[in-house]
C-alpha cells in the first residue's frame, strides 16, 4: 500500500510540474473540457439524471421490477429493476447507468452482487454519441452507426454474463426499501434536481481534469512517445501504425481519442473495430466517472477496470466478426482490405465465432440452471 501511495505521490508531483511547464496547454485543455461539459454533457444528462431519480424515489422502480422480472432473471440473473439503469444508460450514455445503479443500491432495491452485475450491464455510451457525433460527424458514414451500436450493446450483455460468473447471487434486503409515501412529492422533486446537479458537477470535474491531463501529456511528448511504442505491435499483427495515437488518447479521454482515430488515414475496416473498443472500454475519464457512483456500491476499482476491459475486447471481437458480412453492403471504402489484414481477419474469425458460440451456450445453460434453481426454491417454500 505504501508503495502505491509513493508512486501516486510521484505522479502527482510530475503532473503539477507539467502544468507549470506548459501553462498554455493546461489552460487550453481545461477550457475545452469545461466547454464540452457546459454545452454538451450538462444539458444532455441533467434531465435524465433528475427524471430517473424522481422515478426511483416515487416508487416507479417497484413497477418496473415486477414487469420486467420474467425477462431479466433468466437472461442476466438480475431482478427486473436492473432494466432501468440498462435502458437509461443505452438512451443517455455514460455515466447515467452507474448513477441509477448506485441510487437503487442505496434505496435497497439491489444487493452488492446485484449492483455489481448491473454496473457491468449498464455502462454504455449513448446512441447520440455513436450515431451522430462519431459515425455521422467524425467518420462521415452514418450508415455504419447501427453496426457499432449493436456491437457495443452486445458487449455490455456479454460483460454482464462474465460478472454473473464472478459474483455470487445475493438477494436484496427488503427491510432497507424506502416506502414512497414516506417522502412528500415536493421534497422528491427538489432533492432529485439538487442531487442530480451535484452529481453532474462531479462528472464535469473529471472531464475537465482529464482534458487538461491529455493536453499536458501531449505537449510534453509523453502521449506521442506512447503512440510510437504502440505502433510497433500494431504493425506486427497487420494493423496500421496510424491507429496508435488515437488509441492512446482514447484510453485517456474518449471523445478526443475517437476524433483522432476517425481522422487517421487507414482503411475503415481496420478503424471500426478499434472504435468499437474505445466506445466500450471508455477510457480513464469514463471509468473515473463510473467509479464516482460505483464506489457507493462497494465495487472495487480493479473490478470496474476488469469489466470495462472485457467489454472493450468483446466489442472489438464482435465488430471484427460482423465486418465481413456487412462489407459488401456498405460504403465502397470497405473495398480497401489490405491482403495482409484480410488474411489475419479471416484467420481470427473462426476464433471469434467459437467464442460467440460459447457465449450462446453459456447463456442457454444459465437460463436452464436458473429455471431449475427457482423450482427448487419454490418446492422448499411449499414443503
Amino acid at each position: 500500500m505504501q508503495a502505491r501511495k509513493l508512486i501516486f505521490f510521484i505522479l502527482t508531483c510530475l503532473f503539477i510540474l507539467c502544468i507549470l511547464a506548459f501553462p498554455t496547454a493546461a489552460l487550453q485543455g481545461a477550457q475545452e473540457g469545461l466547454s464540452a461539459f457546459l454545452f454538451s454533457v450538462l444539458p444532455a444528462l441533467l434531465p435524465f439524471f433528475a427524471g430517473t431519480s424522481m422515478l426511483v424515489r416515487c416508487g416507479g422502480a417497484h413497477w418496473i421490477a415486477r414487469a420486467l422480472q420474467p425477462i431479466m432473471r433468466p437472461l442476466f440473473g438480475l431482478g427486473g429493476v436492473s432494466a432501468l439503469p440498462f435502458v437509461m444508460s443505452a438512451i443517455s450514455g455514460y455515466p447515467n447507468g452507474a448513477r441509477i445503479t448506485s441510487e437503487l443500491y442505496q434505496q435497497g432495491f439491489l444487493s452488492a452482487s446485484q449492483a455489481e452485475r448491473t454496473l457491468a450491464l449498464s455502462s454504455t455510451a449513448g446512441p447520440s454519441f455513436i450515431l451522430s457525433a462519431v459515425c455521422a460527424g467524425m467518420l462521415g458514414y452514418p450508415e455504419l452507426g447501427p453496426l457499432l451500436l449493436a456491437c457495443h450493446l452486445l458487449s455490455a450483455m456479454f460483460t454482464c454474463q462474465c460478472a454473473r460468473l464472478l459474483t455470487p447471487y445475493q438477494a436484496p434486503r427488503p427491510q432497507l426499501l424506502k416506502q414512497a409515501h414516506d417522502e412528500p412529492l415536493a421534497r422528491i422533486f427538489v432533492e432529485s434536481i439538487r442531487d442530480s446537479a451535484q452529481a453532474l458537477w462531479g462528472v464535469g470535474a473529471f472531464i475537465l481534469f482529464f482534458c487538461t491531463l491529455s493536453e499536458v501529456l501531449s505537449s510534453c511528448g509523453i502521449l506521442p512517445l506512447l503512440g510510437r511504442l504502440l505502433a510497433v505491435p500494431l504493425q506486427a499483427v497487420g494493423f496500421s501504425g496510424d491507429l496508435a495515437p488515437g488509441l492512446i488518447v482514447g484510453c485517456l479521454e474518449l471523445t478526443t481519442g475517437c476524433s483522432i482515430l476517425s481522422a487517421a488515414d487507414v482503411p475503415i475496416v481496420q478503424l471500426l473495430p478499434f472504435l468499437a473498443f474505445l466506445f466500450s472500454f471508455g477510457g480513464a475519464c469514463i471509468i473515473a466517472q463510473n467509479y464516482l457512483f460505483a464506489s457507493q456500491c462497494n465495487l472495487r476499482l480493479s473490478r470496474l477496470i476488469l469489466y470495462k476491459t472485457i467489454q472493450g475486447i468483446s466489442a472489438f471481437a464482435l465488430c471484427s466478426i460482423a465486418l465481413p458480412f456487412f462489407a459488401p453492403r456498405t460504403t465502397p471504402t470497405f473495398g480497401a482490405f489490405t491482403p495482409h489484414f484480410s488474411g489475419i481477419l479471416a484467420a481470427q474469425t473462426l476464433l471469434f465465432l467459437i467464442g460467440a458460440g460459447a457465449l450462446l451456450l453459456l447463456g442457454l445453460g444459465m437460463i436452464v440452471f436458473t429455471g431449475r434453481w427457482n423450482k427448487r426454491i419454490k418446492q422448499k417454500r411449499h414443503a
